[in-house]
């Protein structure tokens, strides 16, 4: 029993850390995005994999502590954009990750549109103006994109000796 313990806290730990360093990317990348904030959701990934290893417990406290991160190293109004769009897409994620009829790319595309939904409202709160949903005309066919990929990367993840073991 100690061994599967060990092994669960190695897991989430190595998650976390690969969770901040993707994110970190992230915000590397979105220099070069054709919309601008627009972030590829490298992150999510890690956050869905351990929903899917482990439970709603810890993929929730991965993505609180995610946009913990977020929120040390740029502000607290990204803080609060990351934790409102991290928290809608864990929504997503948790309701649809059981149903076994759905695949992870399909699962991952819904999250995306559902975290850009997340931090629309959010900024609408923020800037006390609804005008800036204008914007999800541009992010949400991005999310797509976006979540298609990370969910691809996702599926091959789950596919491997070390999600498995």
């Amino acid at each position: 029993m100690n061994k599967d313990i060990s092994r669960k806290t190695a897991f989430i730990g190595i998650s976390l850390a690969l969770c901040i360093a993707l994110s970190w990317l992230d915000s590397l990348l979105s220099a070069v995005m054709p919309v601008p904030g627009l972030r590829l959701g490298l992150a999510n990934t890690v956050i869905c994999a351990v929903l899917m290893k482990y439970s709603l417990k810890e993929g929730f406290a991965m993505s609180l502590l995610r946009s913990g991160f977020v929120s040390l190293t740029r502000g607290a109004v990204s803080g609060v954009m990351s934790l409102c769009g991290g928290m809608a897409a864990f929504v997503v994620t948790a309701m649809l990750i059981s149903r076994k009829r759905l695949n992870v790319r399909t699962v991952s595309v819904l999250a995306a549109a559902a975290h850009i939904v997340g931090q629309l409202a959010a900024a609408c709160v923020i800037m006390g103006t609804v005008r800036v949903l204008y914007y999800g005309i541009f992010l949400l066919p991005a999310a797509v994109v976006t979540g298609f990929c990370t969910g691809t990367i996702l599926e091959r993840l789950t596919k491997t000796n070390l999600f498995n073991k």
